[in-house]
C-alpha cells in the first residue's frame, strides 16, 4: 500500500489542470477538471465524503440515493443538522434496484456519478453506463463494501483526486494503516487459539426472527482480522446466509457477536439502537431482548457472558477497523489488553468527521 501511495503521490493532479484517474473496475477516466456536479449513487458513500471534506461536506454534491437515511437515521441526523442544505437534494435511484435515471443526470448538469463496485453488472445490463458515455457524463466505480480492507484506501485515494482533496486522502490512509496494524502485527507474531465465534447479521430487526449470519465476507472478514475462527465462513463465502435457528443451537460457540442499529422506525424491531442517539437503557433492553429468544439462553456464550453487540455500519463505514480493534478485544482480552477501540474512534471524528462522537456502538450482556 505504501507504493500505492507513492504512485498517487506522483500522480497528484494540479489544480486547474487535466487529471487522469483509474477505477476500480480498471477503466481510465480523464478530467480537464476536477468536477463540479457529483452524484452519489448510493447515499453511504457520503461517509467517505464526511471523512475527506468534514468541513464542506456537501459541497459539489447535486444528487443522491437515500440509502443513508434510511439505513443509519443517526448520522443523517447529525450531518444534516450542519449540513442542512443536503435535506433538498434531489433523490435518484439506486442502480440496484434496475430504475438508476440518466435522464436525472443529464438535466442535473451531472458531471461525475459515483458508483460502487457492486452496481457494475446491474449497469451493464440497464445499459445506462452506455448512455452516459453517449451523454459525455463521466462516471468511477468505487468499493467500501464488497471488500472494505483491501479497496477502501484505493477508493478513498481516487475521491481525493475528484473532490480536490488529495492531502486529506493520504492523511486518512496514513491513519487507517497504522490503525489495522494494531491488531495484525500481534496476530501475525504468534500462534493463537481462534474461539469459535458466530456473528449474527441485523440480529433483532425482525422481532425475535432468526436468524441471517455473516460468512465470509464483510464481518466475516473483520472476524478472521481479528482472530476468530467464523462459524458462518463454513456455510457460505459470500455476505451472509440465512438459517434455520436450531442449527445455531447445537453448536458450542466460544462466542457469539450480533450488529444491530438504529432501526425503531421498525415496530418489529428488538434491537439494541445502537449509533449516535443510542441511549444506555434501550441499549440494555435491547440485547436483554436478543438473549432471552427461545432457545438462546441454552448457549454457551450466553451462560458464560460472551455476547456482544456492534453497530451494523461498520460493515461500510471507513472507520470498520475499529469494528476489527473492539472484536479483537472481545476475542482475545489478554493479548488486547492495551488496545482501546473507542479511543481510536474518537481519534477517527476529531480528524475525519463533522461533528464529536458521541452515542454508543457496541456492547455486551
Amino acid at each position: 500500500m505504501k507504493f500505492f501511495l507513492l504512485l498517487f503521490c506522483l500522480a497528484l493532479p494540479v489544480v486547474g489542470k487535466a487529471f487522469v484517474v483509474t477505477d476500480l473496475s480498471g477503466r481510465q477516466v480523464t478530467f480537464k477538471q476536477a468536477p463540479k456536479n457529483i452524484m452519489l449513487s448510493e447515499g453511504r458513500m457520503l461517509y467517505l465524503v464526511m471523512a475527506l471534506q468534514p468541513n464542506k461536506v456537501d459541497h459539489n454534491i447535486v444528487a443522491m440515493a437515500d440509502d443513508l437515511q434510511k439505513a443509519d437515521i443517526d448520522t443523517w441526523s447529525k450531518v444534516t443538522q450542519l449540513f442542512p442544505q443536503l435535506l433538498n437534494k434531489p433523490v435518484i435511484a439506486s442502480p440496484a434496484t434496475g430504475q438508476f435515471n440518466v435522464e436525472q443526470a443529464f438535466i442535473l448538469n451531472t458531471d461525475l456519478v459515483l458508483f460502487s463496485l457492486s452496481q457494475l453488472n446491474n449497469l451493464k445490463q440497464s445499459q445506462s453506463l452506455k448512455q452516459l458515455d453517449a451523454l459525455g457524463i463521466d462516471y468511477l466505480f468505487i468499493d467500501y463494501r464488497l471488500n472494505i480492507a483491501e479497496y477502501l484506501i484505493p477508493s478513498m485515494l481516487i475521491l481525493g483526486q475528484v473532490f480536490e482533496q488529495t492531502e486529506q486522502a493520504i492523511k486518512f490512509q496514513l491513519f487507517v494503516e497504522k490503525q489495522q496494524a494494531t491488531v495484525a502485527q500481534v496476530l501475525n507474531k504468534i500462534s493463537i487459539k481462534k474461539p469459535l465465534l458466530l456473528i449474527e447479521r441485523a440480529a433483532g430487526i425482525n422481532g425475535e426472527t432468526c436468524c441471517r449470519v455473516f460468512g465470509q465476507a464483510s464481518f466475516g472478514e473483520f472476524a478472521q482480522s481479528a482472530g476468530a475462527n467464523n462459524w458462518g465462513s463454513l456455510k457460505t463465502s459470500g455476505v451472509s446466509v440465512d438459517l434455520n435457528p436450531e442449527a445455531l443451537l447445537v453448536e458450542e460457540f466460544d462466542v457469539v457477536i450480533a450488529t444491530s442499529g438504529n432501526w425503531t422506525h421498525k415496530k418489529q424491531s428488538i434491537a439494541p439502537a445502537l449509533g449516535y442517539l443510542a441511549q444506555p437503557t434501550q441499549v440494555k433492553m435491547g440485547v436483554n431482548a436478543l438473549v432471552n429468544r427461545k432457545g438462546w439462553q441454552s448457549m454457551k456464550a450466553i451462560q458464560e457472558k460472551d455476547f456482544y453487540v456492534i453497530w451494523h455500519q461498520f460493515y461500510n463505514h471507513p472507520g470498520y477497523f475499529v469494528a476489527v480493534q473492539q472484536m479483537a478485544k472481545w476475542l482475545h482480552p489478554d493479548l488486547f489488553s492495551d488496545l482501546n477501540p473507542a479511543q481510536t474512534w474518537a481519534d477517527y471524528h476529531q480528524q475525519f468527521m463533522p461533528f464529536p462522537l458521541q452515542g454508543i456502538f457496541w456492547s455486551k450482556l
